[in-house]
């Protein structure tokens, strides 16, 4: 069942009573008088209508004039005193006397409020403004006797005793709110024959929320008599006028709800001591008196001092437990730091291997740890299936650092069937990708007594008409309420434990998580390397044969062949170009995906290089009937800085797949300035914009969406017409993307596809000298010339086909089988240029360079070519770092054999 305590607190939210403005009442008790003045002229703007009794002059005769009328300037030197203070209560209260004739004195108090000045006047009579002697050695005895407490019990029956010393009250409470604004009488001191109240609960409704505030804002509240006839402050505020906040006026009247509360027990009288901590209301010390008692204001004085030291010792007995409590928990938590620090990729063990500290740490019965499907139950708990269905539940709650419940079977009725009836439980978790943690602490039912003053229910009551009011209770008689199905509660500092090892574990969680990243970088880059390797072994492993396979094919195309032959040596030569490119497509797929691939930017005429690249295809598209065309808007500069090399890979992959799948009409290249964004809009930079169209078969919208993924074709066919790996557009795309650009297909299934992609160029200022611009043109082979060159090579047929090679081209050529034999050679005689292989047995052609650069020091340099099967990212820049002075890729094309050497070998002039 759920506690009359909480019942009747949520009651009390609903009541209006409860947000009653008890401080805008607008009236005073008896005691003293009340002047509310004009903040800058100090006139008097309202008085209490009792002012007559003690100035002999009406209300009206005041209102309207400035208080320097009716006062001595001495007090009105403190009055600006008090209010220019930067703590009035340190000033306050102070003489003031009237002005002559009249000779008479008050003790004031003076405060702002909003605009408003409010003066609070109470006749001196036979009081003094400081303690009697009398007073002083009260005061000091009862802060020796609070100070000695060895418990908190102890110092509060203490309180009680002092206070009651001090004011001759018929009773003396301490009285202690909980979290939910209800309170207890933890101690009492009293008149003989008086039925006690020591340990009772009284609900929320009997403090409501405004008296509360209102009491930790003043240390003090009398109310001397509660059938004393009460003051009205007049004039009337008109309905456009603020009401005057009354909340720190000594004799503001009661609520009228209080009045009646009070008659029901009995009281006459009452004094009332705040005990703040930190500005929350921790309690009240109340002071009944069961017939009207008028307590002077030195009296006032010492007891609200007297509140205040008590105030300061509750705090730090409380501070000193809370302390030591702390210390126990930062013991805890210091050891779970240090081995988490040691090991945080062992969360687990150390869990595991802390479960009885765990339980210590929020003084918990059970703990259950669970750790992704693991579940470990110490203690008092529920079963590890009951444990899952709790997660789950708390996965549906709002999401917060720390779950604590006091009632868990109110707030998880399904909890009513589990073992062992968790009465609360705290909880914590960590989610972390896939990997999750929790830890929930478990307290038992605890079935006990309340005992009321009087029944919690009579606190509220309702009118026919549906409003909740507050209903002070007619009988304050022992009445006692069982409850089930709650915990002890969970303390603030047992929920901010739980919170800090959230905090440690989410940090070695984190640690661990960074470990597992690092460890699976090392193992993802082992397995880069490993593929490198692989791919370039089997580079080298193909493109070796391939290299004799095309070279020969290249030295037969030279002879005299017949249809036939020509038929087979195309198609040999077609065969192994296909596999080439399979190669290459792979390789640089590897590439980008590892992120090897550079861009390297060079001048370039872009009408040149289109020009040369439709130039490449006409052929083939000619043979299949098909137009071929470049458009080029007028507004597109002509020179830039770019990848070209690059950029041409994805327009030949474009144009190529479009005269590959158009079988009528033919393929369209047009090029435009594209729209430039916020991160591409400079003056030096242009973004282009390609198109590719074709009137090939199209695309179906569910193959537009996937085109670009690795290893896809749109040739769903049995008898796959259209070859190719489907790597192409994969590879596109990454280009593009390293360009700085996108790329995307609009098609048609049966009217064609329009492939279009964006660059981004950087424009050149000036025009390029004529060895900086690319030239794509096809190369024409070099003359002969007497020029001495030197093939290092270890497989037979390589060799020979390099030595046919070059006789083609009209050079005279030796060749040697590894690097050691080419050292030794070129140690006899000198050759103008060494085609150097790189992977060779005994001694490798990198090695072998490095050598003889050594061997000729600074006097002279023999070329040397790096030729290699692996064509790996970096394999030229490895061959220049050896000491080469260029690379050529295998399989030795005759072209750009014939271009390698015509730039390196300069004519010689035959004599």
């Amino acid at each position: 069942m759920e506690p009359l305590k909480r019942t009747t607190s949520n009651l009390v939210d609903l009541a209006t009573d409860d947000h009653e403005p008890i401080h805008f009442i607008d009236r005073i008790q008896p005691h003293g008088a009340l002047l509310a003045l004009e903040a800058e002229t100090l006139t008097i703007l309202r008085v209490s209508a009792n002012t007559g009794e003690y100035f002999d002059l009406t209300p009206k005769s005041l209102l309207g004039q400035p208080l320097s009328k009716f006062f001595d300037r001495s007090t009105l030197d403190e009055i600006f005193t008090a209010l220019n203070s930067d703590d009035p209560e340190t000033v306050n209260p102070f003489a003031a006397r009237l002005a002559a004739p009249e000779d008479r004195s008050f003790l004031a108090a003076v405060h702002r409020t909003d605009r408003t000045i409010v003066l609070e006047l109470e006749p001196l009579l036979f009081c003094q403004l400081t303690p009697s002697d009398e007073l002083y050695r009260q005061l000091k005895r009862a802060i020796v006797n609070i100070k000695r407490s060895s418990t908190l019990g102890e110092l509060y029956h203490n309180a009680a005793r002092e206070v009651r010393q001090i004011t001759n009250f018929d009773r003396v409470m301490v009285y202690r709110f909980d979290a939910d604004a209800s309170g207890i009488v933890v101690a009492e001191a009293m008149n003989e024959g008086l039925e006690s109240y020591l340990g009772l609960h009284y609900p929320a409704a009997d403090i409501p929320t405004p008296a509360r505030r209102i009491f930790t804002c003043n240390g003090l509240r009398s109310i001397p008599d509660i059938d004393a006839p009460t003051v009205p402050l007049l004039p009337d505020p008109s309905p456009d006028d603020a009401p005057l906040d009354l909340t720190r006026a000594t004799w503001r009247a009661v609520s009228p709800c209080h009045l009646e509360y009070l008659r029901n027990m009995g009281v006459s009288a009452t004094l009332t001591i705040s005990l703040v901590d930190d500005n929350r209301l921790w309690g009240l010390i109340a002071c009944h008196h069961y017939s009207p008692k008028f307590v002077a204001y030195p009296t006032r004085q010492t007891c609200e001092l007297l509140g205040q030291l008590i105030s300061l010792e509750l705090v730090l007995r409380q501070e000193r437990e809370r302390q030591s409590y702390r210390d126990r928990i930062e013991q805890i938590e210091r050891a779970f730091r240090q081995d988490l620090a040691q090991a945080p990729d062992l969360i687990e063990a150390i869990l595991n291997r802390h479960q009885n500290a765990m339980l210590d740490l929020v003084r918990a019965q059970g703990v259950a740890i669970v750790l992704g499907s693991k579940i470990v139950c110490v203690g008092q708990t529920p079963n590890p299936a009951e444990v899952r269905s709790l997660l789950a539940w708390l996965a549906t709650q709002n999401s917060q650092e720390v779950f604590q419940t006091d009632a868990l079977i109110q707030d998880y009725p399904e909890a009513d069937r589990f073992a062992g009836k968790p009465g609360g439980m705290l909880a914590i978790s960590i989610t972390l990708k896939e990997t999750s943690y929790h830890i929930l602490w478990f307290r038992p039912e605890q079935a006990y007594t309340v005992n009321w003053g009087g029944n919690p229910n009579d606190a509220v009551s309702q009118t026919v008409d549906g409003i909740v009011r507050l209903s002070p209770r007619g009988s304050f008689a022992l009445w006692q309420e069982l409850v089930r199905g709650y915990s002890i509660p969970w303390e603030p500092l047992e929920v901010e434990a739980a919170r800090e090892l959230r905090h440690s574990l989410l940090i070695a969680a984190l640690e661990a998580s960074q470990i597992a990243l690092r460890q699976a970088a090392i193992e993802a880059n082992k397995a880069n390397q490993a593929k490198s390797e692989f791919l370039a072994n089997m580079s080298h492993e193909i493109r070796t044969p391939m290299n004799a396979i095309l070279g020969f094919t290249q030295l037969l195309e030279m002879t005299a062949l017949d249809a036939q032959q020509q038929d087979y040596l195309q198609a040999i030569t077609h065969g192994g170009e296909n596999l080439l490119a399979i190669i290459n497509d792979i390789l640089d797929l590897s590439k980008l995906e590892a992120g090897e691939l550079k861009l390297n930017a060079i001048p370039f005429e872009l009408r040149t290089v289109l020009q040369n690249l439709i130039g490449l295809f006409q052929a083939q598209a000619r043979k299949k009937g098909l137009f071929l065309h470049v458009e080029i808007s007028p507004g597109v500069p002509d020179r830039f800085i770019g990848p070209i090399d690059r950029l041409r890979q994805v327009l030949t992959n474009l144009i190529g797949n479009a005269i590959k799948f158009t079988t009528t009409g033919g393929v369209k290249l047009t090029v435009d300035l594209g729209e430039t964004s916020g991160n591409d809009s400079n003056d030096s930079t242009v973004r282009l914009m390609f198109r590719v169209r074709d009137t090939g078969i199209g695309l179906a919208e569910s193959d537009r969406s996937r085109i670009f993924e690795p290893f896809t074709q749109v040739d769903s066919s049995s008898t796959r017409k259209y070859e190719g790996t489907g790597l192409g557009l994969t590879i596109c795309r990454k280009i593009v993307t390293l360009m700085g650009g996108e790329i995307g297909v609009d098609s048609v299934l049966g009217e064609g596809s329009t492939f279009w992609f964006s660059a981004i160029l950087e424009r050149a200022k000036s025009p390029m000298p004529s060895s900086e611009v690319v030239n794509v043109a096809d190369a024409s082979l070099t003359t002969p010339s007497a020029a001495q060159i030197l093939v290092v090579e270890d497989t037979p047929l390589n060799q020979k086909v390099t030595l046919h090679l070059l006789k083609n081209l009209g050079y005279e050529a030796e060749a040697v089988n590894n690097g050691q034999e080419a050292l030794d050679r070129l140690g006899e005689r000198f050759y103008d240029l060494v085609l150097m292989d790189c992977q060779m047995p005994v001694l490798d052609g990198y090695e072998a360079t490095r050598r003889l650069r050594v061997l000729e020091g600074k006097h002279r340099h023999t070329l040397v070519i790096g030729v290699t099967a692996y064509a790996m990212m970096g394999d030229r820049q490895k061959c220049l770092q050896a000491g080469m002075d260029d690379y050529l890729s295998k399989p030795i094309k005759l072209k750009d054999l014939s271009e390698v050497l015509e730039k390196w070998l300069q004519p010689v002039e035959l004599k």
